[in-house]
């Protein structure tokens, strides 16, 4: 299973490289991208960053996964044109999540490859197919609010497709709400200690508390809906049942169903929680391969499970 890691400073390609990590991937400010936070320069700059992760062994993907598109005709010339410099560099590959994009990028055939981000995620084997066969997809970055078993399907297909898949580690990404589609993502996260500024990441993680699901651009009318609806999300986030969240057991799921590569996601985190958080993820992918080398897997899962509080101190 490879490690990709995002970067947000060229100094951390070498420092990353040797601590495991096999794959980059950055965004610049004036291309798109989630939450638009941790630029790495602009579009400019981009060939630079390629060459330097290039020149140590790294595969190198761009985060172009804005999830809205309003720009006019010009503006997505523009877009192209700053978007085909940085491939004809040598891009591995575009992480993109708004299909208006996805139509753009592939039908200007751009020559690199596409990645679907979890920003539009992929519930289900059908949205994968649709992916895939529509803009030719090579990687799909599976939403983590899916367990693996609900992702059996999705695995299948893409094996069977030649298409890569990817998840994020668990501990240091565990936002409960679906990125493209959340409206408490805006203008502030929220958490169960309150709103964070616009260009953090949530992290939930209930602590065994129960979490504070806050309705947000509410009508009148619907108020009483949206009340009820935010109480059983509450519930279902902590610990109210068996929610839809990448976990410890899933994770470990995920490891043995063949996933092609574990991905450690926040650009607001500095260097050195970068590296803290990296080693932390290579011990948990060494812990996965040598329990399932001693054990049957439901043993092995269990002592997974038991020991996931010791790595790192991801919430």
């Amino acid at each position: 299973m490879r490690l990709l890691s995002c970067i947000t400073d060229r100094r951390e390609i070498p420092v990353f490289r040797k601590l495991g990590v096999d794959e980059v991937y950055f965004a610049v400010g004036d291309v798109p991208n989630y939450a638009n936070t941790g630029a790495l320069g602009a579009a400019a700059d981009a060939p630079g960053t390629i060459r330097a992760a290039h020149a140590h062994g790294l595969k190198v993907f761009l985060a172009a996964n804005g999830r809205e598109d309003r720009m006019r005709d010009p503006d997505r010339e523009v877009l192209v044109k700053k978007i085909r410099a940085i491939a004809a560099a040598g891009l591995d590959g575009l992480i993109v999540s708004n299909p208006g994009l996805f139509r753009l990028f592939a039908g200007e055939k751009i020559g690199v490859p596409l990645h679907l981000s979890s920003v539009q995620p992929c519930f289900n084997s059908g949205t994968a197919r649709f992916f895939v066969e529509r803009f030719g997809i090579s990687r799909i970055i599976l939403p983590n609010q899916l367990a693996a078993a609900e992702a059996a399907g999705i695995l299948r297909y893409c094996r069977s497709a030649g298409v890569e898949t990817e998840i994020f580690c668990y501990k240091f990404f565990g936002c409960p709400y679906i990125n493209g589609a959340c409206y408490l993502h805006e203008p502030e996260y929220y958490t169960l200690s309150g709103p964070q500024r616009e260009d953090g990441m949530c992290r939930m993680g209930s602590g065994g508390s129960l979490a504070k699901v806050s309705p947000y651009r509410v009508f009148e009318r619907d108020a009483g809906t949206i009340a009820r609806t935010a109480a059983r999300l509450s519930l279902r986030f902590s610990r109210g049942g068996a929610p839809r969240l990448l976990n410890a057991s899933s994770f470990f799921d995920y490891c043995l169903a063949g996933v092609d590569c574990v991905k450690y996601g926040t650009r607001t985190d500095g260097t050195e929680a970068k590296i803290r958080n990296l080693r932390a993820i290579r011990e948990m992918l060494r812990a996965v391969s040598d329990l399932a080398g001693r054990f049957p897997p439901e043993e092995a899962r269990r002592r997974f499970v038991e020991r996931a509080g010791s790595y790192g101190e991801g919430t």
